[in-house]
Parts: structure tokens; sequence; C-alpha cells
């Protein structure tokens, strides 16, 4: 999936059912921020987690498109928009959580589809439950690598070195997100700062 750099503009009202919020990082969020506020445009943040900045985005299926404030004000929607975008992306999400093992000597697991949307799926905290379970006494952490991308492994040291290893090949990639690790808990993602 590609960002369109440029907004169309829509009715959000018409694609309220391809609302859905993904990850960025906060760099990326800045730029285009800043390119919104040339254009007499905003996009808004709807959440903020270990480093990424979550966006509202319409999921065309060839790309993610960034909601701005005019195409809010376009259409009038129901409730929070916030929690129709995380819905929105349940329903888009296979359960359980599709994973694929990266490499063999590591317990390292590529997370989801192939659908751009990977890294709003930590949103999905209580989809990530079995994964975390089937570790057995090791903490289930993930990472965002692309804004498609997530991976998740038990917390010791030579698998989190692996990921680390990772973000850092995929740092000048399009679409990277390098978000922090986080920690699955019952409740929540805790952010690990090592």
């Amino acid at each position: 999936m590609i960002n369109e750099p440029e907004s169309p503009r829509f009715s959000v009202e018409k694609v309220k059912e391809d609302l859905v919020v993904v990850f960025y990082n906060e760099r990326t969020f800045d730029e285009r921020l800043e390119q919104g506020r040339t254009a007499g445009r905003t996009v808004t943040a709807l959440r903020r987690l270990a480093g990424m900045v979550g966006v509202l985005v319409v999921d065309s299926g060839e790309q993610l498109i960034w909601v701005d404030d005019q195409m809010l004000a376009s259409g009038k929607l129901e409730g929070d928009i916030a929690d129709l975008a995380v819905a929105n992306l349940r329903r888009k999400t296979q359960v359980p959580l599709r994973t694929r093992r990266l490499h063999p000597e590591h317990a390292v697991f590529i997370i989801g589809e192939d659908d751009g949307l990977g890294s709003g799926r930590v949103l999905l905290h209580d989809l990530f439950a079995p994964l975390a379970k089937l570790l057995g006494k090791a903490t289930l952490v993930v990472r965002v690598i692309q804004t498609g991308l997530v991976v998740c492994c038990p917390n010791t040291p030579g698998d989190m070195a692996f990921v680390d290893e990772l973000i850092s090949h995929a740092a000048e990639q399009p679409g990277f997100v390098g978000g922090r690790w986080l920690a699955w808990a019952d409740n929540a993602w805790a952010e690990i700062h090592l």
C-alpha cells in the first residue's frame, strides 16, 4: 500500500466503512501535519503510543488516504470516530491473528495480513492474548516496523536483538515506523524503555 501525498476531496460519510487507524512514526506525522497546514488542512492524531502516532485513514484497498479536518467536516458520523475506526479495523482482521515465523533460529513472528493495516492492529490488544499465552512465562513483546508490518517475540535478549537488527535495516524503507517496544499485559500494552 502506498500513502497518497495529497488526499482527494470526498465525503467521509460515504467511506465510513473504510475508516481505520494505522500508526506512523512521529517524524512522518509532523511532516504531514506541516504540509497540511501549508494547504490549509489539518490531520489529527487519534492516539500516540511508543513513538508512533495513530492516524485516521481511508483504506481504499489500494492505498491509505489520510483523513483531514475538511473531510471530517464534509459528513456527519454517529458516535466517536476513533471507536468507528478501531471497529472497522477489527472487522477487517482475521481471527485468530495470522502469524508467520520470520526466522528458524528465533521465535520472531510477523503478525497480520498483507493489507498495510498491521500497525493499527496493535490497538486490538485482546487479539494478542492467545500469542501471549503460548509463550508461557515469557512476556510477548511487539514492535511496529512499518505501517503494515508488526513483529512479535518473547522478551528474550536474542530474539529482541534480532528484531532490533531488522529495525536498523528497515529505517530507510518507505512506510518505516520503528515504534518502541511494547510488552503485552492483561489489560494494555506497556511501553518498554531500554
